[in-house]
């Protein structure tokens, strides 16, 4: 049984392939951000750390109590996306398939800012003011697993990226798969037995990019679609429609990252379609693969705080968002 705590330290990755109705796996792979080259060019994936900095303005070392580190992705001057779970707990799943999970309205902190420098754990950050929260109405822990942070202040000098909230997965060519900026761990290692964890290194919690990131699949219903995961039992999880899965995993730090098709990367074109919530585990102990959450289920809400966002920083509405 995969716990809450495990959860809440653990969300970030995902797989998805859509219209094809027999069940697709991801291959087991230690590559993921794990390891992944550092990134100084892209300052709109944001750091999040949420609980209270320490006294040098860092974020406090994984494992402080009423804490996470997550990343994010600004997509207006005072607007970021990320998972919901970097800023509220869920509750044990009712079996060991993670989805089963729910948000239980429970804050893990009052306090949540974010920087656009290049670690969250590094002192002497800039860091800006979370000052409210708006997350979607259902609870489920894969599919409902976003968050829309508006900041109290715009962050000056930072291009934003934009997110598709129109177009549904099945309309990208996602045959050169997608790409991730992130700021999770470097070496992530879990004996697939006892489930503990035997290797990690946070690599300073640096924001790093990886290309070409496997497309698994995105189910639509009745369609399958699973991935290897050995913290599960039988070790498969199922990805429900609204999620998608792609063939690397992140590790704790990834949660939220934005995930953009390869083919708009490539140009320059920072377009979010998902946002990362969680990795699965291979039968070697090694990462396996991800999941995100698909945006355009979320239109409605991501659409108004962004409106709400504009009309707060005193800047015309995202063109995305109109």
């Amino acid at each position: 049984m995969v716990t809450g705590a495990f959860l809440a330290a653990c969300l970030g990755a995902g797989c998805a392939s859509e219209g094809a109705a027999e069940e697709k796996q991801v291959n087991a792979s230690s590559d993921a951000l794990l390891g992944a080259p550092l990134d100084p060019g892209h300052p709109f994936s944001v750091g999040i750390c949420t609980g209270p900095l320490q006294a040098d303005g860092s974020c406090p070392p994984t494992g402080t109590p009423g804490t996470s580190r997550c990343t994010g992705t600004l997509i207006a001057p005072n607007l970021v996306i990320t998972a919901r779970h970097c800023t509220e707990r869920v509750s044990d799943p009712t079996t060991s398939d993670f989805c089963t999970s729910a948000f239980n309205g429970t804050p893990i902190n009052s306090v949540m800012q974010i920087t656009t420098g290049s670690s969250v754990v590094r002192p002497g950050s800039t860091w800006y003011t979370v000052q409210s929260i708006r997350k979607p109405a259902g609870t489920n822990g894969c599919t409902d697993d976003i968050a829309l942070l508006t900041l109290a202040t715009n962050v000056p000098a930072v291009a934003p990226a934009s997110v598709d909230i129109q177009s549904k997965i099945s309309d990208y060519n996602l045959s050169r798969g997608v790409a991730i900026v992130g700021r999770g761990a470097i070496v992530e290692r879990y004996d697939p037995v006892t489930l503990e964890r035997v290797a990690f290194d946070n690599g300073g919690h640096e924001r790093r990019k990886l290309v070409g990131i496997p497309f698994v699949c995105a189910p639509t219903a009745p369609h399958t679609c699973s991935v290897v995961d050995y913290w599960s039992s039988p070790p498969v999880m199922d990805v429900p429609p609204g999620a998608m899965a792609y063939g690397v995993a992140s590790a704790p730090g990834d949660s939220g990252a934005g995930v953009i098709p390869q083919m708009f990367f490539e140009k320059g074109w920072h377009i979010l379609v998902a946002v990362n919530n969680i990795g699965t585990m291979a039968a070697d102990g090694n990462s396996s693969g991800s999941q995100g959450v698909l945006l355009q289920p979320h239109a409605a809400l991501i659409r108004g705080t962004a409106h709400a966002a504009a009309a707060a920083g005193g800047y015309p509405v995202p063109h995305w968002a109109l």
